[in-house]
């Protein structure tokens, strides 16, 4: 049996069987996959969902093994869930996966048109605290630069989900970035 932590929706599924982890694997987004993990012992030994780690959980689903037609449904298609329900776990503490930095440095959020620009309380490799609010019409996937005294450092983020007030962001950039390399080269160094 499985177990699977997705930290960008904050849910923990227990007692998983190798089908139920690929249904769930083929359901999730590459940032979701990217930042999820995995244990086979009770929560003993986490590791992260990658086809290196785990390429059982990626294969086939068994579509094509069994000659199966995909479904095709009469009904009209709506843009939005109708009927669906939304179980949230008990909150799960887990050691934090980064070193945090309280530092002050100066960031300046990207959107599409506008930006924001403000100084960090804290920041990781895995994210960064703002010292001002976030504006409201930052959402989805977005550029943050941080600025040293000497250089400037890249790396793409999203809102941290269930804020009160909106002041943190995860960073999602892919592991090979080479921003992102250059920024967690960065922090080593801190």
């Amino acid at each position: 049996m499985w177990s699977v932590y997705n930290s960008i929706k904050s849910w923990t599924l227990y007692g998983l069987n190798l089908r139920e982890v690929q249904l769930l694997v083929n359901s999730m987004s590459i940032n979701e996959i990217k930042l999820s993990k995995v244990t086979a012992d009770a929560g003993l030994n986490w590791q992260n969902l990658t086809v290196q780690n785990f390429p059982h959980f990626f294969s086939n689903t068994g579509k094509d093994q069994l000659n199966c037609l995909t479904y095709q449904s009469d009904e009209v298609q709506l843009d939005h869930d109708t009927d669906f329900f939304i179980i949230k776990p008990k909150r799960e503490h887990l050691a934090r996966l980064h070193k945090r930095f309280e530092m002050a440095f100066k960031v300046i959020l990207e959107g599409q048109s506008k930006s924001f620009e403000s100084v960090t309380i804290d920041i990781s490799e895995g994210g960064i605290y703002f010292k001002d609010s976030i504006p409201d019409w930052v959402s989805g996937y977005f550029v943050v630069r941080i600025y040293s005294a000497i250089n400037s450092y890249q790396v793409i983020c999203s809102l941290v989900e269930d804020q009160k007030i909106k002041q943190r962001v995860q960073i999602v950039s892919e592991d090979n970035d080479p921003h992102f390399l250059k920024y967690k080269e960065w922090l080593e160094r801190l």
